[in-house]
């Protein structure tokens, strides 16, 4: 009986017969053998859902801080990359990878690509995927991709995170009437939220024109932050909504008193109020110890300039700028990125910087010397100028291409004064400027240099005229191993030193096949040097 019970129990049958090898019992031991292995097999998948690699992964996780703190970013980078076999293992490492190459100022679209493999791991212990969507929802927005922003934000809880973002992506949009009624819900559920506060005077000051609910909205704003004592620097923004200019005058005066230097964006403000006068808001402009190592946006520079009444202040101002050691940005879709960075040295620019599409790639960069142009970095190429925007030279992994002064030109920017007929030099986007390629280079160069596919360590050179190869020659050490002769752009024969004993023994004839394709027609070779070239 003990007998049957264990088979019930551990087969999964009813044992009605003594076990006694008949064949009527077969199939049942069968089902029961089926039934253990199926349990047994359910319990290896049921261990298999915790990772073999998740100790180590604890490990490089609680190890990371600390190689952050003693050594930095890059070497904090270095260190979660090691880590990246254990990426599906623990998601906080792919997220943490993140973040770093976010502060290192890695290119969007890779941070992007970390924070995926993060979500798609789906292992997390200490973060989680709402939070990396944010991250990702952030660096869309930064990368003007709003509407996939706002779908990554879609699937997050609610967060004053969240809400920022989603105004952000509807300004961005100008999606104004989406983003008023989610402004008013945001401020209701995050009432001291500034970064909120400030996207609504921002909106503000981007409509061409205000309704009611729009002024109403703004106004009682303006109002509840102003009375708050301790309000952030968007108490600045707050002040100019204000009816009352005595009000607003005092309200500010008072908050400087209190919390010290504002920063450079307030100034325009306090100008039209009265708060600073023209010296002392143009000293700021050049030297703001809260914000002086920040880029001066040039929009600011010519706002701050038509404030200016007097004469003399204007003449200063001039002054001021024309021996400018520092940079100055735009941000012409006023996202608070720059897309162009300009370096000044005694106000002169010896270096320009250019992501017109955010996404902290490879940037366009322009490098000058006393206002002089000299070369540059655009789309791979280096560019060599002879007389900007004449270029003598481009270089590139594969080839450099050598062009005659005056034949070819590229101009990402056109340099002009800051103000309408005065102010220092500064670069003008040029945005008929396009791609640079190959087939532009090669158009245009009369000479192209690059390593030779046939003799390792030789230099092939091609000589062009109109676009169109004439003549290529192939030097190893400076000695010709190879020259080949062109119709058309079209190879005729070739003449090698195949064995590299100094003489081009070797003669190989081109031809093209009845499917349109480069082919050798016939070799002739001279092996005994005499002159005569006897077909292989």
């Amino acid at each position: 009986m003990k007998y049957k019970e264990s088979l019930r129990l551990h087969g999964g049958f009813a044992a009605s017969r003594p076990f006694c090898g008949s064949a009527a019992v077969l199939p049942r031991l069968r089902c029961g053998f089926a039934a253990v292995f199926i349990f047994a097999l359910g319990l290896s998948f049921a261990e298999a859902e915790e990772p073999p690699n998740a100790e180590l992964s604890e490990y490089y996780y609680r190890y990371f801080p600390r190689v952050l703190r003693d050594d930095g970013l890059e070497a904090a980078e270095r260190f979660l990359l090691r880590a990246s076999d254990y990426e599906a293992v623990l998601s906080d490492l792919s997220l943490e990878l993140a973040r770093v190459e976010d502060e290192l100022g890695r290119p969007r679209a890779q941070v992007i690509a970390t924070i995926e493999k993060a979500i798609s791991a789906k292992r997390w212990r200490r973060h989680s995927e709402s939070g990396a969507r944010l991250l990702k929802a952030r660096l869309l927005n930064e990368l003007c991709d709003y509407y996939a922003a706002l779908y990554e934000l879609e699937r997050v809880g609610e967060s004053a995170e969240r809400e920022r973002l989603a105004l952000a992506a509807l300004l961005g949009l100008r999606r104004n009437s989406a983003f008023r009624p989610r402004a008013i819900e945001a401020l209701i559920s995050y009432p001291e939220d500034q970064a909120i506060q400030a996207l609504v005077f921002k909106y503000a000051a981007i409509l061409q024109r205000r309704s009611d609910a729009d002024i109403s909205l703004v106004e009682a704003l303006a109002k509840r932050i102003c009375a708050n004592m301790e309000a952030g620097d968007v108490i600045f923004e707050a002040a100019k909504y204000l009816s009352d200019v005595e009000s607003a005058r005092r309200i500010l005066s008072s908050h400087i008193a209190r919390k010290g230097q504002p920063p450079r964006e307030a100034l325009p403000v306090l100008l039209n109020l009265g708060v600073y006068n023209e010296e002392t808001a143009i000293e700021n402009l050049f030297y703001n110890n809260k914000n002086s190592a920040a880029p001066v946006p040039v929009e600011l520079l010519r706002e701050v300039y038509s404030l200016l009444r007097n004469d003399n202040s204007r003449d200063y101002f001039m002054d001021r700028l024309l021996s400018l050691n520092g940079v100055l940005g735009e941000d012409r879709n006023k996202d608070g990125i720059f897309e162009l960075l300009a370096d000044y040295e005694a106000g002169m620019c010896r270096r320009v910087r250019i992501d017109a599409a955010q996404s902290r790639g490879a940037p366009l960069i322009l490098n000058c010397k006393a206002g002089i142009t000299l070369d540059a970095e655009a789309g791979g190429y280096h560019l060599i100028y002879d007389a900007y925007p004449s270029v003598i030279r481009a270089d590139s992994p594969q080839a450099s291409f050598y062009f005659l002064p005056d034949e070819f030109f590229a101009a990402p920017v056109s340099f002009q004064p800051l103000f309408e007929i005065d102010g220092i030099l500064f670069p003008e986007r040029n945005e008929e400027f396009g791609v640079l390629t190959e087939r532009i280079l090669y158009a245009s160069a009369r000479r192209v240099v690059r390593p030779s596919a046939e003799f390792k360590g030789a230099l092939e050179e091609l000589k062009l005229l109109n676009g169109v190869i004439v003549k290529a020659e192939e030097k190893l050490a400076g000695n010709l191993v190879s020259e080949t002769f062109y119709r058309n752009g079209t190879p005729l024969y070739q003449r090698a030193d195949t064995d590299l004993d100094g003489r081009l023994e070797t003669i190989r004839r081109f031809a093209l096949n009845s499917r349109g394709e480069l082919v050798i027609e016939y070799i002739e070779v001279d092996n005994e040097g005499f002159g005569v070239y006897l077909r292989e």
